[in-house]
């Protein structure tokens, strides 16, 4: 009944988020769908909705699971972890 779990599991699906990201946008510039100096300043047209789709989910991965990591680490650190706790927070990263 460790909380950490659920946390090494979110800071694995953020980072494989993130090279999915990498490689489609790799993809797109290689293939000439967006310029590679759109990524400069994310300015000069328009991300394709594919790459549009990875990049939200990735900003949003650095937003609210930022209190996640808090609290799971609050909740390990003072010992306050039970079942019910650890359900929550698997729940949690299902639902990213």
């Amino acid at each position: 009944m460790n909380i950490l779990f659920p946390v090494f599991a979110l800071f694995i699906l953020t980072f494989f988020i993130l090279l999915r990201l990498a490689y489609l946008r790799f993809v797109a510039a290689k293939e000439g769908v967006i310029s590679p100096g759109y990524f400069r300043l994310f300015q000069g047209g328009s991300e394709p909705e594919p790459l549009a789709v990875y990049s939200r989910n990735y900003i949003n991965l650095h937003e609210s699971p930022t209190l996640f990591y808090v609290i799971c680490l609050l909740i390990s650190m003072t010992g306050l972890t039970n079942i019910l706790l650890v359900v929550l927070a698997w729940i949690y990263v299902a639902l990213r």
